[in-house]
Protein backbone atom coordinates (compact mmCIF):
# COMPACT_ATOMS: atom_id res chain seq x y z
CA UNK A 1 0.00 0.00 0.00
CA UNK A 2 2.85 2.19 1.18
CA UNK A 3 4.49 2.02 -2.52
CA UNK A 4 1.34 2.21 -4.20
CA UNK A 5 0.87 5.55 -2.53
CA UNK A 6 4.54 6.62 -3.49
CA UNK A 7 3.73 5.59 -6.89
CA UNK A 8 0.10 7.76 -7.31
CA UNK A 9 2.42 10.87 -5.60
CA UNK A 10 5.01 10.47 -8.18
CA UNK A 11 2.69 10.64 -11.27
CA UNK A 12 0.91 13.74 -9.80
CA UNK A 13 3.64 15.06 -9.48
CA UNK A 14 4.18 14.39 -13.55
CA UNK A 15 1.08 15.19 -14.05
CA UNK A 16 1.06 18.93 -12.49
CA UNK A 17 4.56 19.86 -13.60
CA UNK A 18 5.52 18.38 -16.87
CA UNK A 19 3.33 20.22 -19.09
CA UNK A 20 4.80 23.34 -16.93
CA UNK A 21 8.39 21.90 -17.73
CA UNK A 22 7.47 21.70 -21.30
CA UNK A 23 5.68 25.40 -21.51
CA UNK A 24 9.47 26.74 -19.93
CA UNK A 25 11.02 24.86 -22.82
CA UNK A 26 8.52 27.03 -25.48
CA UNK A 27 8.79 30.22 -23.65
CA UNK A 28 12.43 30.09 -23.85
CA UNK A 29 12.34 29.34 -27.46
CA UNK A 30 10.20 32.17 -28.20
CA UNK A 31 12.71 34.72 -26.04
CA UNK A 32 15.72 33.05 -27.78
CA UNK A 33 14.92 32.69 -31.38
CA UNK A 34 16.51 35.31 -33.59
CA UNK A 35 18.29 37.28 -30.46
CA UNK A 36 20.95 38.29 -32.78
CA UNK A 37 18.37 40.19 -35.27
CA UNK A 38 15.43 40.79 -32.80
CA UNK A 39 15.71 43.60 -31.48
CA UNK A 40 18.10 45.53 -33.80
CA UNK A 41 21.11 47.28 -32.77
CA UNK A 42 22.17 47.73 -29.07
CA UNK A 43 20.66 50.57 -27.50
CA UNK A 44 22.42 53.19 -25.47
CA UNK A 45 20.35 52.04 -21.98
CA UNK A 46 21.43 48.32 -22.58
CA UNK A 47 24.92 48.90 -23.76
CA UNK A 48 25.51 50.65 -20.27
CA UNK A 49 24.47 48.00 -18.72
CA UNK A 50 27.26 45.81 -20.11
CA UNK A 51 29.62 48.16 -19.69
CA UNK A 52 28.63 48.86 -15.91
CA UNK A 53 29.26 45.07 -16.08
CA UNK A 54 32.24 44.63 -17.15
CA UNK A 55 33.39 47.89 -14.84
CA UNK A 56 32.53 45.51 -11.91
CA UNK A 57 35.94 43.55 -12.10
CA UNK A 58 38.30 46.72 -11.82
CA UNK A 59 36.53 48.38 -9.00
CA UNK A 60 38.08 47.76 -5.35
CA UNK A 61 35.12 47.65 -3.93
CA UNK A 62 31.75 45.51 -5.28
CA UNK A 63 29.70 48.43 -6.37
CA UNK A 64 25.88 48.59 -5.74
CA UNK A 65 24.94 51.36 -7.65
CA UNK A 66 25.88 52.76 -10.86
CA UNK A 67 25.79 56.56 -11.98
CA UNK A 68 27.21 55.40 -16.11
CA UNK A 69 26.55 59.19 -17.90
CA UNK A 70 24.83 60.61 -15.05
CA UNK A 71 21.81 58.04 -14.65
CA UNK A 72 21.37 56.15 -11.35
CA UNK A 73 20.68 52.75 -11.22
CA UNK A 74 20.38 49.68 -9.30
CA UNK A 75 23.40 47.34 -9.54
CA UNK A 76 21.85 43.35 -9.33
CA UNK A 77 21.24 43.08 -12.91
CA UNK A 78 24.81 44.01 -14.13
CA UNK A 79 25.84 41.22 -11.58
CA UNK A 80 23.88 38.58 -13.67
CA UNK A 81 25.20 40.45 -16.82
CA UNK A 82 29.20 39.88 -15.49
CA UNK A 83 27.75 36.15 -14.75
CA UNK A 84 26.38 35.48 -17.80
CA UNK A 85 29.45 36.80 -19.59
CA UNK A 86 31.87 35.10 -17.93
CA UNK A 87 30.02 31.83 -18.92
CA UNK A 88 28.89 32.86 -22.33
CA UNK A 89 31.90 35.25 -23.38
CA UNK A 90 31.40 38.99 -24.17
CA UNK A 91 28.47 40.15 -26.61
CA UNK A 92 25.54 41.83 -27.42
CA UNK A 93 23.44 38.28 -27.80
CA UNK A 94 24.79 37.36 -23.91
CA UNK A 95 24.48 40.89 -22.97
CA UNK A 96 20.15 40.12 -23.87
CA UNK A 97 20.78 36.65 -23.20
CA UNK A 98 20.65 37.29 -19.28
CA UNK A 99 17.22 38.91 -19.78
CA UNK A 100 15.85 36.10 -21.77
CA UNK A 101 16.73 33.73 -18.66
CA UNK A 102 14.97 36.23 -16.34
CA UNK A 103 11.66 35.87 -18.37
CA UNK A 104 12.27 32.51 -18.81
CA UNK A 105 12.68 31.32 -15.08
CA UNK A 106 9.33 33.92 -14.51
CA UNK A 107 7.09 31.68 -16.53
CA UNK A 108 7.09 28.21 -13.83
CA UNK A 109 7.12 30.65 -10.94
CA UNK A 110 3.78 32.58 -12.62
CA UNK A 111 3.09 29.09 -12.13
CA UNK A 112 3.56 28.42 -8.89
CA UNK A 113 2.40 31.84 -6.95
CA UNK A 114 -0.88 31.51 -8.84
CA UNK A 115 -1.56 27.53 -7.65
CA UNK A 116 -0.76 28.66 -4.59
CA UNK A 117 -3.03 31.57 -4.68
CA UNK A 118 -5.69 30.51 -6.73
CA UNK A 119 -5.89 26.60 -8.26
CA UNK A 120 -3.92 24.74 -10.85
CA UNK A 121 -6.23 25.55 -13.96
CA UNK A 122 -5.65 29.43 -13.45
CA UNK A 123 -2.32 28.85 -12.58
CA UNK A 124 -1.33 26.97 -15.91
CA UNK A 125 -3.38 29.09 -18.18
CA UNK A 126 -1.94 32.26 -16.57
CA UNK A 127 1.57 31.09 -17.25
CA UNK A 128 0.73 29.87 -20.59
CA UNK A 129 -0.82 33.09 -21.47
CA UNK A 130 2.68 35.24 -19.71
CA UNK A 131 4.37 33.17 -21.71
CA UNK A 132 3.04 34.27 -24.95
CA UNK A 133 2.54 37.75 -23.79
CA UNK A 134 3.89 40.11 -26.35
CA UNK A 135 5.07 43.19 -23.58
CA UNK A 136 6.89 40.03 -21.66
CA UNK A 137 8.78 39.19 -24.45
CA UNK A 138 9.75 41.88 -25.70
CA UNK A 139 11.24 42.81 -22.41
CA UNK A 140 12.50 39.23 -22.00
CA UNK A 141 15.00 39.98 -25.26
CA UNK A 142 15.88 43.81 -23.85
CA UNK A 143 18.88 43.84 -21.49
CA UNK A 144 16.78 46.58 -19.02
CA UNK A 145 16.89 45.89 -15.43
CA UNK A 146 12.86 46.13 -15.15
CA UNK A 147 12.56 42.71 -16.30
CA UNK A 148 13.39 41.72 -12.79
CA UNK A 149 10.56 43.53 -10.82
CA UNK A 150 7.69 40.79 -12.19
CA UNK A 151 10.48 37.84 -11.30
CA UNK A 152 11.41 39.04 -7.62
CA UNK A 153 7.47 40.47 -7.15
CA UNK A 154 6.78 36.92 -7.47
CA UNK A 155 9.39 35.27 -5.37
CA UNK A 156 8.41 37.37 -2.50
CA UNK A 157 4.39 36.75 -2.49
CA UNK A 158 5.02 33.10 -3.49
CA UNK A 159 7.20 31.95 -0.81
CA UNK A 160 5.53 34.60 1.96
CA UNK A 161 2.29 32.67 1.09
CA UNK A 162 3.86 29.35 1.64
CA UNK A 163 5.30 30.60 5.08
CA UNK A 164 1.73 31.81 6.29
CA UNK A 165 0.27 28.32 5.19
CA UNK A 166 3.00 26.07 6.60
CA UNK A 167 4.42 28.36 9.30
CA UNK A 168 7.92 27.63 8.36
CA UNK A 169 11.21 30.16 9.28
CA UNK A 170 12.64 28.65 6.07
CA UNK A 171 9.89 30.83 3.69
CA UNK A 172 9.97 33.80 5.91
CA UNK A 173 14.05 33.99 5.33
CA UNK A 174 13.89 33.15 1.38
CA UNK A 175 10.78 35.64 1.09
CA UNK A 176 12.69 38.48 3.35
CA UNK A 177 16.06 38.01 1.26
CA UNK A 178 13.92 38.51 -1.96
CA UNK A 179 12.46 41.61 -0.83
CA UNK A 180 15.54 42.72 0.04
CA UNK A 181 17.18 41.79 -3.12
CA UNK A 182 14.32 43.07 -5.26
CA UNK A 183 15.38 46.97 -3.75
CA UNK A 184 18.57 46.43 -6.07
CA UNK A 185 16.47 45.61 -9.42
CA UNK A 186 14.82 49.01 -10.42
CA UNK A 187 13.09 51.76 -9.07
CA UNK A 188 9.98 51.24 -9.41
CA UNK A 189 10.32 47.63 -6.79
CA UNK A 190 9.94 50.29 -4.19
CA UNK A 191 5.94 51.01 -4.29
CA UNK A 192 5.78 47.05 -3.48
CA UNK A 193 6.05 48.31 0.10
CA UNK A 194 2.48 48.58 -0.05
CA UNK A 195 1.17 46.23 -1.73
CA UNK A 196 3.51 44.44 1.10
CA UNK A 197 1.60 46.48 4.01
CA UNK A 198 -1.96 45.72 2.28
CA UNK A 199 -1.56 42.13 1.76
CA UNK A 200 -0.10 41.41 5.48
CA UNK A 201 -2.85 43.52 6.85
CA UNK A 202 -5.42 41.27 4.63
CA UNK A 203 -4.08 38.22 6.05
CA UNK A 204 -3.68 39.77 9.73
CA UNK A 205 -7.46 39.95 9.48
CA UNK A 206 -8.38 36.80 8.00
CA UNK A 207 -6.50 35.13 10.70
CA UNK A 208 -8.32 37.72 13.33
CA UNK A 209 -11.81 36.88 11.71
CA UNK A 210 -10.75 33.16 12.18
CA UNK A 211 -10.15 33.76 15.79
CA UNK A 212 -13.80 35.67 15.81
CA UNK A 213 -15.39 32.23 14.32
CA UNK A 214 -13.44 30.22 16.73
CA UNK A 215 -14.67 32.37 19.74
CA UNK A 216 -18.22 32.65 18.94
CA UNK A 217 -18.48 28.66 18.89
CA UNK A 218 -16.35 28.73 22.07
CA UNK A 219 -18.12 30.64 24.61
CA UNK A 220 -17.42 29.01 27.54
CA UNK A 221 -13.91 28.56 26.92
CA UNK A 222 -12.62 32.56 26.98
CA UNK A 223 -9.54 31.73 28.62
CA UNK A 224 -8.58 29.58 25.94
CA UNK A 225 -9.67 31.80 22.85
CA UNK A 226 -7.58 34.81 24.39
CA UNK A 227 -4.40 32.36 25.14
CA UNK A 228 -4.94 31.36 21.51
CA UNK A 229 -4.95 34.67 20.27
CA UNK A 230 -2.27 35.99 21.99
CA UNK A 231 -0.52 32.78 20.48
CA UNK A 232 -1.76 33.90 17.35
CA UNK A 233 0.01 37.45 17.42
CA UNK A 234 3.07 36.04 19.13
CA UNK A 235 3.24 33.81 16.29
CA UNK A 236 2.77 36.56 13.37
CA UNK A 237 5.27 38.66 15.00
CA UNK A 238 8.47 36.79 15.25
CA UNK A 239 7.41 35.43 11.40
CA UNK A 240 7.21 39.09 10.56
CA UNK A 241 10.28 39.72 12.47
CA UNK A 242 12.38 36.89 10.77
CA UNK A 243 10.84 38.48 7.25
CA UNK A 244 11.85 42.15 8.14
CA UNK A 245 15.22 41.38 8.97
CA UNK A 246 16.15 39.35 6.19
CA UNK A 247 15.32 42.00 3.84
CA UNK A 248 17.02 44.20 5.95
CA UNK A 249 20.24 42.73 5.71
CA UNK A 250 20.11 42.41 1.64
CA UNK A 251 19.20 46.05 1.58
CA UNK A 252 21.51 47.08 4.39
CA UNK A 253 24.66 47.74 1.87
CA UNK A 254 22.17 49.70 -0.97
CA UNK A 255 20.99 51.93 2.44
CA UNK A 256 24.32 52.68 3.54
CA UNK A 257 25.02 53.65 -0.30
CA UNK A 258 22.03 55.94 -0.15
CA UNK A 259 23.12 57.44 3.11
CA UNK A 260 26.54 58.21 1.87
CA UNK A 261 24.70 59.26 -1.62
CA UNK A 262 21.50 60.39 -1.37
CA UNK A 263 21.13 61.14 -5.26
CA UNK A 264 21.42 57.52 -5.70
CA UNK A 265 18.24 57.39 -3.87
CA UNK A 266 16.70 60.62 -5.12
CA UNK A 267 17.85 61.35 -8.60
CA UNK A 268 16.08 58.92 -11.44
CA UNK A 269 12.64 59.76 -9.17
CA UNK A 270 14.03 63.61 -9.17
CA UNK A 271 14.38 63.07 -12.83
CA UNK A 272 11.31 61.96 -13.79
CA UNK A 273 9.03 63.52 -11.17
CA UNK A 274 6.11 65.18 -12.35
CA UNK A 275 5.95 67.69 -9.54
CA UNK A 276 9.27 69.42 -11.00
CA UNK A 277 7.16 72.47 -12.04
CA UNK A 278 5.33 73.10 -9.02
CA UNK A 279 1.86 70.99 -7.30
CA UNK A 280 -1.21 72.25 -9.10
CA UNK A 281 1.03 70.84 -12.72
CA UNK A 282 2.13 67.93 -11.05
CA UNK A 283 -1.79 66.91 -10.22
CA UNK A 284 -2.67 67.94 -13.71
CA UNK A 285 -0.04 65.62 -15.46
CA UNK A 286 -1.01 62.89 -12.80
CA UNK A 287 -4.47 62.97 -13.97
CA UNK A 288 -3.94 63.06 -17.93
CA UNK A 289 -1.73 59.79 -17.08
CA UNK A 290 -5.02 58.12 -15.74
CA UNK A 291 -6.48 58.59 -18.57
CA UNK A 292 -3.57 57.59 -21.00
CA UNK A 293 -3.24 54.28 -18.64
CA UNK A 294 -6.61 53.57 -18.43
CA UNK A 295 -6.58 53.77 -22.38
CA UNK A 296 -3.38 51.58 -22.51
CA UNK A 297 -4.50 48.21 -22.14
CA UNK A 298 -7.50 48.37 -25.07
CA UNK A 299 -7.53 51.68 -26.95
CA UNK A 300 -3.70 53.55 -27.01
CA UNK A 301 -0.52 52.18 -25.90
CA UNK A 302 2.88 53.31 -25.28
CA UNK A 303 4.20 55.10 -27.89
CA UNK A 304 7.77 54.57 -27.80
CA UNK A 305 9.24 52.23 -30.20
CA UNK A 306 11.32 50.87 -27.71
CA UNK A 307 8.83 49.72 -25.84
CA UNK A 308 5.93 48.60 -28.10
CA UNK A 309 4.28 49.13 -31.44
CA UNK A 310 3.98 53.20 -31.33
CA UNK A 311 0.64 53.91 -29.59
CA UNK A 312 -0.77 50.03 -30.20
CA UNK A 313 -2.82 49.00 -27.05
CA UNK A 314 -1.76 46.01 -24.57
CA UNK A 315 -4.04 43.81 -25.86
CA UNK A 316 -6.22 42.71 -29.08
CA UNK A 317 -10.11 43.01 -28.58
CA UNK A 318 -10.89 39.83 -27.46
CA UNK A 319 -8.32 39.52 -24.55
CA UNK A 320 -8.49 43.21 -23.77
CA UNK A 321 -12.40 42.32 -22.54
CA UNK A 322 -10.95 38.89 -20.91
CA UNK A 323 -8.78 40.90 -19.25
CA UNK A 324 -11.52 43.46 -17.78
CA UNK A 325 -13.62 40.80 -17.24
CA UNK A 326 -11.02 39.16 -14.82
CA UNK A 327 -10.11 42.60 -13.01
CA UNK A 328 -14.05 42.91 -12.49
CA UNK A 329 -14.26 39.31 -10.74
CA UNK A 330 -11.34 40.17 -8.97
CA UNK A 331 -12.51 43.66 -7.47
CA UNK A 332 -15.77 42.21 -7.00
CA UNK A 333 -14.30 38.99 -4.88
CA UNK A 334 -11.71 41.35 -3.28
CA UNK A 335 -13.39 41.39 0.24
CA UNK A 336 -13.62 36.85 -0.02
CA UNK A 337 -9.75 36.23 -0.65
CA UNK A 338 -6.39 37.90 0.21
CA UNK A 339 -5.25 36.36 -3.23
CA UNK A 340 -7.57 39.05 -4.92
CA UNK A 341 -6.18 41.70 -2.30
CA UNK A 342 -3.01 40.76 -3.69
CA UNK A 343 -3.70 40.86 -7.45
CA UNK A 344 -5.77 43.79 -7.31
CA UNK A 345 -3.47 45.99 -4.98
CA UNK A 346 -0.61 44.85 -7.38
CA UNK A 347 -2.23 45.75 -10.43
CA UNK A 348 -2.79 49.37 -9.73
CA UNK A 349 0.05 50.03 -7.51
CA UNK A 350 2.71 49.15 -9.65
CA UNK A 351 0.36 51.08 -12.09
CA UNK A 352 1.92 54.37 -10.24
CA UNK A 353 5.63 53.62 -11.66
CA UNK A 354 4.16 55.23 -14.62
CA UNK A 355 1.42 57.17 -13.41
CA UNK A 356 3.62 59.35 -11.15
CA UNK A 357 6.76 60.07 -14.11
CA UNK A 358 6.38 61.87 -17.79
CA UNK A 359 6.17 60.01 -20.82
CA UNK A 360 2.83 58.02 -19.75
CA UNK A 361 1.87 54.83 -20.48
CA UNK A 362 5.03 53.44 -19.97
CA UNK A 363 5.53 49.58 -20.75
CA UNK A 364 8.89 49.72 -19.93
CA UNK A 365 8.14 50.65 -16.02
CA UNK A 366 5.35 48.93 -15.24
CA UNK A 367 6.73 45.20 -16.84
CA UNK A 368 6.33 44.69 -13.09
CA UNK A 369 1.92 43.86 -13.99
CA UNK A 370 2.61 41.57 -16.61
CA UNK A 371 1.92 38.03 -14.77
CA UNK A 372 -1.22 39.60 -12.63
CA UNK A 373 -2.28 40.98 -16.54
CA UNK A 374 -1.91 36.99 -17.37
CA UNK A 375 -3.84 35.81 -14.40
CA UNK A 376 -6.84 38.26 -14.89
CA UNK A 377 -7.12 37.00 -18.77
CA UNK A 378 -7.22 33.42 -17.08
CA UNK A 379 -10.00 34.23 -14.56
CA UNK A 380 -11.66 36.05 -17.06
CA UNK A 381 -11.45 33.20 -19.80
CA UNK A 382 -12.29 30.53 -17.13
CA UNK A 383 -15.43 32.08 -15.75
CA UNK A 384 -16.93 32.36 -19.21
CA UNK A 385 -16.07 29.01 -19.74
CA UNK A 386 -17.13 27.13 -16.90
CA UNK A 387 -20.62 29.10 -17.07
CA UNK A 388 -20.60 27.85 -20.88
CA UNK A 389 -19.91 24.21 -19.47
CA UNK A 390 -22.62 24.28 -17.36
CA UNK A 391 -25.33 24.99 -20.06
CA UNK A 392 -23.94 23.40 -23.02
CA UNK A 393 -20.65 20.28 -22.30
CA UNK A 394 -17.56 20.33 -21.28
CA UNK A 395 -15.93 19.67 -23.96
CA UNK A 396 -17.20 22.84 -25.63
CA UNK A 397 -14.97 24.67 -22.70
CA UNK A 398 -12.10 23.04 -23.84
CA UNK A 399 -12.21 24.04 -27.26
CA UNK A 400 -13.18 27.43 -26.78
CA UNK A 401 -9.99 27.82 -24.27
CA UNK A 402 -7.83 25.86 -27.02
CA UNK A 403 -8.98 28.04 -29.45
CA UNK A 404 -8.28 31.11 -27.38
CA UNK A 405 -4.78 30.07 -26.56
CA UNK A 406 -3.71 29.99 -30.27
CA UNK A 407 -5.44 32.65 -31.80
CA UNK A 408 -3.55 34.64 -28.85
CA UNK A 409 -0.66 33.15 -28.83
CA UNK A 410 -0.61 33.79 -33.34
CA UNK A 411 -1.57 37.29 -32.83
CA UNK A 412 1.14 38.07 -30.19
CA UNK A 413 4.36 36.70 -32.28
CA UNK A 414 3.01 38.03 -34.98
CA UNK A 415 2.90 41.33 -34.00
CA UNK A 416 6.03 40.69 -32.36
CA UNK A 417 8.31 39.19 -34.79
CA UNK A 418 6.62 40.86 -37.62
CA UNK A 419 5.30 43.96 -37.08
CA UNK A 420 7.37 45.34 -34.33
CA UNK A 421 10.96 43.92 -35.61
CA UNK A 422 10.34 45.63 -38.79
CA UNK A 423 8.86 48.69 -37.78
CA UNK A 424 11.15 51.75 -38.60
CA UNK A 425 11.68 53.25 -35.66
CA UNK A 426 12.44 49.97 -33.82
CA UNK A 427 15.66 50.44 -35.94
CA UNK A 428 16.26 53.97 -35.26
CA UNK A 429 15.09 53.64 -31.14
CA UNK A 430 18.27 50.69 -30.63
CA UNK A 431 20.90 52.64 -32.12
CA UNK A 432 21.29 49.79 -34.76
CA UNK A 433 23.27 52.47 -37.13
CA UNK A 434 25.70 52.34 -34.74
CA UNK A 435 25.94 49.12 -33.70
CA UNK A 436 25.52 48.00 -36.93
CA UNK A 437 28.71 49.74 -38.16
CA UNK A 438 30.32 48.81 -35.24
CA UNK A 439 30.03 45.05 -36.18
CA UNK A 440 30.87 45.46 -39.60
CA UNK A 441 34.25 47.07 -38.92
CA UNK A 442 34.64 44.44 -36.50
CA UNK A 443 34.83 41.82 -38.38
CA UNK A 444 37.96 42.94 -40.95
CA UNK A 445 41.48 42.27 -40.08
CA UNK A 446 42.65 42.72 -37.10
CA UNK A 447 45.61 44.42 -38.84
CA UNK A 448 43.80 47.33 -40.03
CA UNK A 449 43.81 50.81 -38.44
CA UNK A 450 40.05 52.00 -38.31
CA UNK A 451 39.66 55.47 -37.38
CA UNK A 452 36.52 56.87 -35.76
CA UNK A 453 35.15 60.12 -34.62
CA UNK A 454 35.95 60.67 -31.25
CA UNK A 455 31.96 60.93 -30.01
CA UNK A 456 30.98 58.20 -31.88
CA UNK A 457 33.84 56.13 -30.69
CA UNK A 458 32.90 57.08 -26.91
CA UNK A 459 28.86 56.12 -27.53
CA UNK A 460 27.87 53.53 -25.22
CA UNK A 461 26.46 51.47 -28.00
CA UNK A 462 29.68 51.92 -30.42
CA UNK A 463 31.97 51.10 -26.96
CA UNK A 464 30.43 47.90 -26.12
CA UNK A 465 30.51 46.64 -29.46
CA UNK A 466 33.59 47.48 -30.20
CA UNK A 467 34.76 45.95 -26.35
CA UNK A 468 36.52 43.16 -27.93
CA UNK A 469 38.13 44.99 -31.12
CA UNK A 470 39.72 47.94 -28.86
CA UNK A 471 43.19 47.35 -30.66
CA UNK A 472 42.52 48.22 -34.17
CA UNK A 473 40.33 51.61 -33.67
CA UNK A 474 42.32 55.01 -32.86
CA UNK A 475 39.96 58.31 -33.05
CA UNK A 476 39.98 61.98 -34.23
CA UNK A 477 38.49 64.90 -33.44
CA UNK A 478 37.77 67.98 -35.10
CA UNK A 479 39.44 70.91 -33.14
CA UNK A 480 37.74 74.81 -32.63
CA UNK A 481 39.21 76.20 -35.67
CA UNK A 482 37.48 73.30 -37.66
CA UNK A 483 40.73 71.01 -38.31
CA UNK A 484 41.00 67.08 -37.61
CA UNK A 485 43.17 66.09 -35.25
CA UNK A 486 43.99 62.44 -35.22
CA UNK A 487 44.79 60.16 -32.33
CA UNK A 488 48.02 59.16 -34.55
CA UNK A 489 48.66 59.70 -37.96
CA UNK A 490 46.58 57.45 -40.09
CA UNK A 491 49.29 55.07 -43.08
CA UNK A 492 48.14 53.96 -46.51
CA UNK A 493 45.46 51.08 -46.03
CA UNK A 494 43.75 52.91 -42.89
CA UNK A 495 40.32 53.08 -42.80
CA UNK A 496 38.53 56.28 -41.80
CA UNK A 497 34.89 56.21 -40.92
CA UNK A 498 33.47 59.16 -41.59
CA UNK A 499 29.78 60.01 -40.10
CA UNK A 500 29.41 63.56 -41.14
CA UNK A 501 30.96 62.17 -44.29
CA UNK A 502 30.31 65.15 -46.91
CA UNK A 503 31.64 67.59 -43.97
CA UNK A 504 34.37 65.62 -43.56
CA UNK A 505 35.50 64.24 -47.02
CA UNK A 506 35.19 67.49 -48.54
CA UNK A 507 37.18 69.03 -46.03
CA UNK A 508 39.77 67.10 -45.39
CA UNK A 509 40.17 63.61 -46.84
CA UNK A 510 39.69 64.88 -50.35
CA UNK A 511 42.65 67.36 -49.76
CA UNK A 512 44.91 65.40 -47.32
CA UNK A 513 44.25 62.05 -49.56
CA UNK A 514 43.89 62.83 -52.75
CA UNK A 515 44.12 58.98 -54.09
CA UNK A 516 42.09 57.88 -50.89
CA UNK A 517 38.36 56.45 -51.83
CA UNK A 518 34.93 55.95 -50.50
CA UNK A 519 34.85 51.88 -50.16
CA UNK A 520 31.42 51.67 -48.59
CA UNK A 521 29.08 53.13 -46.32
CA UNK A 522 26.25 52.53 -43.55
CA UNK A 523 22.52 53.92 -44.71
CA UNK A 524 19.32 53.92 -42.33
CA UNK A 525 16.14 52.20 -43.58
CA UNK A 526 14.79 55.25 -45.20
CA UNK A 527 18.26 55.55 -47.64
CA UNK A 528 19.67 58.34 -45.94
CA UNK A 529 23.89 57.72 -46.21
CA UNK A 530 25.02 58.63 -42.77
CA UNK A 531 28.38 57.18 -42.57
CA UNK A 532 31.26 56.36 -45.16
CA UNK A 533 34.30 54.35 -45.23
CA UNK A 534 37.27 55.81 -46.71
CA UNK A 535 40.33 54.03 -47.36
CA UNK A 536 43.89 55.81 -47.63
CA UNK A 537 45.81 54.67 -50.64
Amino acid sequence: MFECNQLNKKNNVLVDYLPVVFLTILAFIIRIYKLDEIPPGNWYDEAINGLDALSILKAKFPPVFFMTEGHPREALFMYLILLNFKIFGISYITLRLTSVIIGTITIPLCYLFTKEFFDKRTAFLSALILAFLRWHIHFSRTSFRTILTPLFLLLVFYFLKKGIKNKKTIFFIISGICFGLGFHTYLAFRLSIIILVIYLFSEIKKSQIVVRDLSRNEMRHKCHTTAFQSSQIKEYSKYLSIFILSAFIVFLPLLIDYIINPIHFLGRADEISLFKNGFISGIKEILLNIKNVAMMFAFKGDHVAKHNIPLMPVFEPVAAILFYLGLTISIVKIKKSTSYILTVSWFFIMLFATILSYGSPNMLRTVSITPVLAIFIAIGLLTTTDKLKRKFSPQLSIIIIAIFIMYFASVELYRYFFIWAKHPQTYLEFNSNFADAARTLNKLDENTTIFVYEPLFKHPTFDFETINHKSKYETFTKTEDGKFQFSKEPSKGSLILATDWDLIYNLYLRNHYPVGKIIGGFKLPNDYLWAVVFQIE
